[in-house]
């Protein structure tokens, strides 16, 4: 019984429409999926309302629009417990991540986010404290990686409030550290 699966596709140029999946039973019993391919979150939801024993999801290329947030899905991935994100959409909101979040975290206990984009919005504290306590009752870890200018940072931030924001009681309690990491080819 197939229980792990990893789609890794290089070619963008091919199209892939999962969105008319129809998986046979063995997919059923898949406990474990990464996807290393652009996707967009309806064609993953389509996919993984067959999988009722997944428990760990990894989308490498995740893809969504602003539309979403119209959106009524259903609670999905009842049994997930670890999710891997990383976001490759300039326009790809907070609001809708946190859509997302609030239909499959009740049961999260890691999660780890990765935007290719800046959006301050995803460097925000505050937010992610608020989501996680609301959302994500269960999480044990936290992974977050966020891309930024030098420049920007150099330029617009006097005080690092959003830095600052991280080293609150409800991270340290965590122990939950932040960790900046700096790279820049032109430095």
């Amino acid at each position: 019984m197939l229980k792990y699966f990893k789609l890794s596709i290089d070619d963008y140029s091919t199209s892939l429409q999962m969105s008319s999946f129809n998986p046979n039973k063995q997919m059923s019993h898949l406990e474990y999926l990464i996807i290393d391919y652009q996707c967009f979150l309806p064609h993953i939801t389509n996919i993984l309302s067959y999988m009722p024993s997944i428990h760990y999801v990894s989308l490498m290329k995740l893809f969504y629009y602003r539309s979403l947030l119209e959106t009524n899905y259903p609670s999905i991935w009842p049994n997930l417990t670890h999710l891997s994100i990383c976001l490759t959409s300039p326009i790809i909101i907070f609001e809708c991540f946190e859509v997302l979040i609030s239909k499959i975290g009740s049961k999260l206990k890691v999660l780890s986010f990765k935007t290719d984009y800046e959006n301050i919005d995803y460097f925000n504290a505050s937010r992610w404290e608020n989501l996680i306590l609301k959302c994500m009752p269960q999480l044990d870890k936290f992974y977050l990686k966020y891309k930024e200018d030098v420049d920007r940072i150099l330029r617009d931030r006097d005080d690092d409030e959003e830095t600052n924001d991280f080293t609150r009681s409800f991270w340290i309690e965590r122990k939950w550290m932040l960790e900046i990491e700096i790279n820049n080819q032109n430095i």
